[in-house]
């Protein structure tokens, strides 16, 4: 049985069998006796006595799948021995658990292919799947309409896949409350595993529910400002303001007002936004994804989740950056942030965009500080930050002495009348240039190893003979054949299946 993964997205995956079977997808009761047989003579992962999971050639089998469900942390375990035993090389079939409303949840954890015996059996009750949940009482047999309905769900989840919005998908349909608690589960113990084949972006993100705090983008977003950030050295003063419903929230009318108000004093001023749910973005960063890429319901409430998240967040940041003295200019909905401020810190209620509250906090700055009077080059200062957010620290000291030229209406780190690196404002990153590859070769970041050829438009699995660890899907990459820069492209694929597998696009070259 040889299949073709053709899109990732976490652990999930899509493609087909042989060029005619697509997955995720069903396997009807033939094809389930046929595996039982073909299975019997293959390895076994046995647990008390009892088979845990079994492989063929090109599957792994949960043979007891419908029990693990009873318990989804014990699906979960049995899920992650099998990726780190088996990895990427095989399919994984859940036998028993093709409930059409655990589905998109079971695919984000990583299973391919199920069995239409739970439709059978619920078919054979007179029960009927729909949209908003199950209904009793048909006459006649609904197997046909219930198959059609899962069939309709795994379509929609393989297109999930395809364009990158699996994970709404997932936070939407949680008709049933199991499959919340196996996504909350996979955020909260597995979140390592599902965040290697996160993708660095995705087309957009619309945080409705709770779930969305754990977004595995928005964590890396998260831990590099808590853990990795630095502020500009120049502003030693910061102003913690909220955001805005329009992105980037400097182009916004109340922020606009705010900066015009402050003028030259914002040179010595880091502001900073609180949000959820991204939670805090210096304004450096507030181009990038996900910052300027988010929607989210607005109440004026704030969860307790998101109290949490952001007052962690804030705590974090500030034990790692400090400052003279801290300004907030909010309202009183998120007074429970004073908890996590330094104890210089003076809390203003007003509005951001209100001529009196902006009067009065100008005055407290320059009651309580002393006013910067260098210049500030913002949008310099700005680039080096998206781009060590992207890349890391280290990509600082090689473009600390490039130039910031803007060409085509796109900034761009040039040196030496070549072009390195250049800011695409629709994704919110960058792009790296040719030029510019070998800086990461020598660095040993981003890089793909590949076989001795010249890459054109796509570079398969077969042709990747390894990959660093920071590869992401969707993230920029470039490529190399023992040592010397071949090209630069965007990652398709995880690192270890660009590795284990031999079919599929790991890299579509730029």
């Amino acid at each position: 049985m040889l299949f073709e993964d053709t899109a990732f997205f976490g652990m999930a995956r899509t493609g087909s069998i042989e060029g005619k079977i697509r997955y995720p997808g069903l396997m009807n009761k033939d094809d389930v006796m046929s595996l039982r047989m073909d299975a019997g003579t293959n390895a076994y992962s046995i647990n008390q006595f009892r088979i845990n999971w079994m492989e063929t050639d090109d599957l792994v089998i949960i043979p007891d799948a419908i029990i693990k469900i009873q318990r989804p942390g014990l699906l979960l375990r049995t899920l992650e021995e099998i990726f780190r035993k088996v990895g990427y090389r095989k399919l994984i079939y859940a036998q028993g658990i093709g409930d059409p409303y655990l589905i998109p949840s079971l695919v984000y954890c990583g299973i391919s292919l199920f069995d239409d015996l739970y439709i059978s059996s619920q078919s054979s009750e007179g029960v009927i799947f729909g949209a908003l949940g199950k209904r009793k009482g048909v006459e006649r047999d609904p197997f046909d309409d219930n198959l059609k309905f899962t069939e309709e769900i795994l379509q929609m989840t393989s297109e999930g896949i395809k364009n990158r919005t699996l994970r709404e998908m997932v936070e939407k349909f949680t008709i049933s409350s199991k499959a919340v608690e196996i996504l909350r589960l996979l955020d909260n113990r597995y979140h390592a595993q599902s965040e290697i084949g996160y993708p660095v972006r995705t087309p957009y993100l619309k945080a409705n529910s709770t779930e969305s705090l754990s977004r595995p983008d928005l964590e890396r977003f998260r831990k590099y400002v808590s853990e990795q950030y630095r502020r500009p050295e120049a502003k030693n003063t910061a102003l913690i303001i909220p955001c805005s419903a329009k992105k980037p929230y400097s182009s916004s009318r109340s922020h606009q007002s705010l900066i015009q108000s402050l003028g030259r004093m914002r040179d010595g001023i880091h502001e900073i936004i609180v949000t959820s749910p991204v939670g805090v973005v210096p304004r450096d960063l507030e181009e990038t994804y996900p910052a300027r890429f988010y929607d989210i319901p607005v109440t004026g409430k704030w969860s307790e989740d998101e109290k949490m998240m952001l007052k962690n967040t804030l705590s974090s940041f500030f034990s790692n950056n400090t400052y003279d003295h801290v300004f907030c200019l909010i309202k009183e909905e998120l007074d429970f942030i004073e908890e996590s401020l330094p104890e210089s810190h003076t809390v203003i209620h007003g509005r951001i965009d209100n001529q009196e509250d902006q009067a009065k906090l100008k005055s407290e700055i320059a009651r309580k500080t002393a006013w910067n009077h260098s210049r500030c080059d913002c949008r310099r200062e700005s680039m080096l930050q998206m781009a060590s957010y992207q890349f890391g620290n280290w990509i600082v000291k090689e473009i600390a002495d490039s130039r910031i030229l803007r060409n085509y209406n796109q900034y761009m780190f040039t040196n030496g009348g070549k072009v390195q690196l250049v800011f695409n404002q629709e994704k919110g990153m960058f792009s790296i240039n040719k030029s510019f590859a070998a800086t990461f070769v020598k660095n040993n970041r981003f890089v793909v190893s590949i076989d001795d050829f010249k890459p054109t438009s796509e570079v398969y699995a077969v042709g990747v003979t390894g990959a660093t660890e920071d590869v992401r899907i969707e993230g920029e990459i470039v490529m190399s054949h023992e040592g010397e820069a071949r090209g630069t492209g965007t990652a398709k694929m995880t690192p270890q299946a660009m590795v284990e597998l031999n079919k599929g696009v790991a890299v579509k070259v730029r």
